[in-house]
């Protein structure tokens, strides 16, 4: 008889990539917003450049959006580590 497969453990990294995905699309939605605005600055546009969430991006914007491309990457590389360790166990499982 055959033993029933073990049920397949969540992999945390993909829960914290979703919000970390979701944080990472804003910031650079507003930072291209930003930059669009600035090099069209005329009219209302300019008025839009002196936000307070625009200075902060002019000034930190760089260092964010690396920070959290950093963030990805890591996770994604954990997520698919951790997967083949997960599939490895699962098929010396089965194996024996």
């Amino acid at each position: 008889m055959r033993a029933m497969p073990s049920k397949k453990r969540k992999n945390l990294f993909y829960i914290l990539l979703i919000p970390v995905g979701i944080v990472f699309v804003v910031t650079a939605c507003a930072y291209g917003y930003m930059a669009f605005t600035i090099a069209n600055a005329a009219g209302d546009a300019a008025k839009q450049a002196g936000h307070p969430l625009f200075s902060w991006l002019r000034t930190n914007g760089d260092w964010l959006m690396l920070t959290e491309l950093g963030v990805l990457a890591v996770l994604t590389i954990g997520a698919m580590v951790l997967e083949a360790k997960q599939d490895a166990d699962e098929s010396q499982e089965q194996a024996e």
